[in-house]
Formats: structure tokens, C-alpha cells, sequence
């Protein structure tokens, strides 16, 4: 019997639904046709994205959620609590920023709400979990997250590509902080080197691309602990980012700090930039190899998901 619904957004692809589908693939694993997938809007049924079709994440509707259940709320539906007056909710921190977006001028009152009637808080960061502490926010657990298939095979057998001088970067976060670090590149006395925005791709280009670039750059908000950055220093790139949110701190990245930048600073992006032309053109594969922990780490993940989840929803004992 279904017992957990983990509430999801309906025909969205990026790293937060995919979270909620390993999550629901994970308890199953333990007990098949224990949890299931809701997708929002609840006034329809809709198909499970094509990428997420490989876990094993049955869906259901609002309407099938008996009373008593275990609903878990992402952070950016706040505002469904209401819905599930007669179930067990946990809210997901996945992101602390996104939750303010979402919730605007009722953040205040769902954090409220929050702490009288969340079952519990998890925290998909340290980021997060530094949030819940300083919000007063309790009973909370780890449940963090772990990147695909395809990026984990990639640490355990390195892609045999040859590395070309380019610059991935993701145009939707920090473009700002992106763009003045690009412009200091042209401004210096070399060519300035080919880039390339991770936009309108798959999946598998963005594999593709990551296998062969010698730097990611992510000046962003870093909300959560960022998919993209792993991603980038799974497929074998190094990887260079400024000191905001989960960037901040070395639980939920753990990469040497000369490459981490203060973009709070004046002329953060000339240091950005020398950073990046050393890597580029000095000695990348020894700097490359200074990212080995940080992909052990990412390598564990899958396991230390699986032990988060297990805590946070134990099986209920059968007589």
C-alpha cells in the first residue's frame, strides 16, 4: 500500500523534480509500491517526463491520497499545506532561495505554519540545514540528493575525450557575474577563449559537452547544492565558483578554495579570470586532479541517499 506521495510539478525538467522521482525510486527499492509521485496541477493526470521514465516512480492523484498519509512538499509549495490538512507533511528544503520566490510576501506565514505543523524539515543542502537551525525550524533530517546514472559511471570510468580550451557556463544563474568575468577574458593580452552556454540542450549534450571542456564556471545564487557544478567535475572538468549560498561552504562543496571567488568584491572578475587562463593553459590535468575528492564525494552520494531516506521514512514494523 502506497504511504508516500511526494508532491512534483507536472512536465518540468531540472534537477528538483528529478530529486522527487529518485526519492520515490528509493523507497520503492526498500518496498515496492510504497511511494508514489503527485503531480501538480492536481485538476489533471499527466505522464511522467521522458528522462525520469528509467525510476520506478508510479504516480498518483490528489484524490487517491488517503488521510494520514506522508506528503512531501517541495519548497516552492508552500502554499499546498492547506491541501493536506489530514496527512503528514514534510517540506523539502531543496533550495532556500526558491522558497522565497515562491512564497513572497507569505514567507512569513509559512514558516509559521511550518514550524507548528511540518512532521519534519529536509534538508538537501547545508546550505539549508544552516537555514532551518537559524529559522528555528525542528525536526530536521538530511535527505539530499545524487546525480544520475550517467555522471556517476562517468567518475568511475573517466570519458576518454580529448579536453579543448573552452568555458562551459549556464546562462540562467548569476549571467551578470558570468558576463563581466567573459569580458575580462577578452580584455587581457591573449585571445580570449571559445565559451560555450549550457541552453536548449538534452541531457546527453549536456554529457557531451562537459566531457570535453577544461573549465565550468557558476557565478549563480547556488540555492541548493547545485547538480551542475558535480555534474561538470563528474564528466572531468575543473571547476570554478564564487561564495554565495552552498557555494559558501565546504560540506556541499568541497573544492579547493583558490578556486572559489568572492564576486562581492571589486574586481572579482579579473581574479576570475587569471584563475581560469591557469587552468586553461598552465597545467590543467594537475589542477584536474585536485577535484578527486570532490568526485569521490559525488560518487558516494547514491549510498548516503539511500541511508537519508531510510531515516526520514522508516518502514512501519508488521506484526
Amino acid at each position: 500500500m502506497t504511504e508516500v506521495f511526494v508532491v512534483c510539478p507536472a512536465y518540468t525538467m531540472s534537477g528538483g523534480p528529478e530529486l522527487c522521482h529518485q526519492l520515490v525510486d528509493t523507497l520503492n527499492a526498500d518496498a515496492p509500491g510504497r511511494a508514489a509521485v503527485v503531480y501538480w496541477p492536481f485538476d489533471r493526470p499527466a505522464l511522467t517526463a521522458a528522462p525520469y521514465r528509467c525510476y520506478d516512480a508510479p504516480t498518483a492523484m490528489r484524490d487517491q491520497i488517503p488521510p494520514g498519509s506522508v506528503v512531501v512538499l517541495p519548497e516552492t509549495y508552500g502554499r499546498l499545506f492547506d491541501e493536506f490538512a489530514d496527512c503528514r507533511v514534510f517540506f523539502w528544503w531543496m533550495s532556500v532561495n526558491n522558497f522565497y520566490a515562491a512564497a513572497g510576501s507569505q514567507a512569513s506565514a509559512q514558516l509559521a505554519w511550518i514550524r507548528r505543523n511540518a512532521a519534519g524539515n529536509l534538508y538537501q543542502s547545508e546550505y539549508a540545514h544552516m537555514f532551518c537551525a537559524s529559522a528555528g525550524l525542528t525536526r530536521v533530517h538530511r535527505l539530499s540528493d545524487r546525480l544520475s546514472a550517467g555522471y556517476l559511471d562517468a567518475i568511475a570510468d573517466p570519458p576518454a575525450t580529448d579536453r579543448r580550451t573552452i568555458i562551459a557556463y549556464n546562462p540562467l544563474k548569476g549571467i551578470e557575474r558570468t558576463a563581466a568575468i567573459l569580458r575580462a577574458l577578452e580584455n587581457g593580452l591573449r585571445q580570449a577563449p571559445k565559451v560555450i552556454a549550457l541552453q536548449d540542450l538534452t541531457a546527453q549534450q549536456i554529457r557531451e559537452v562537459l566531457s570535453t571542456v577544461k573549465v565550468y564556471i557558476d557565478f549563480g545564487e547556488h540555492p541548493g547544492k547545485d547538480r551542475l557544478p558535480r555534474e561538470a567535475a563528474a564528466m572531468g572538468a575543473c571547476v570554478i565558483t564564487n561564495q554565495r549560498g552552498s557555494a559558501g561552504n565546504k560540506v556541499d562543496m568541497p573544492i579547493p578554495d583558490e578556486f572559489k571567488v568572492d564576486d562581492r568584491r571589486r574586481g572579482f572578475e579579473r581574479r576570475a579570470a587569471g584563475k581560469i587562463w591557469a587552468l586553461l593553459l598552465d597545467d590543467f590535468q594537475a589542477a584536474q586532479r585536485r577535484f578527486d575528492p570532490y568526485r569521490r564525494m559525488i560518487a558516494a552520494e547514491p549510498a548516503q541517499f539511500a541511508v537519508d531516506a531510510r531515516a526520514a521514512f522508516p518502514i512501519k514494523a508488521t506484526v
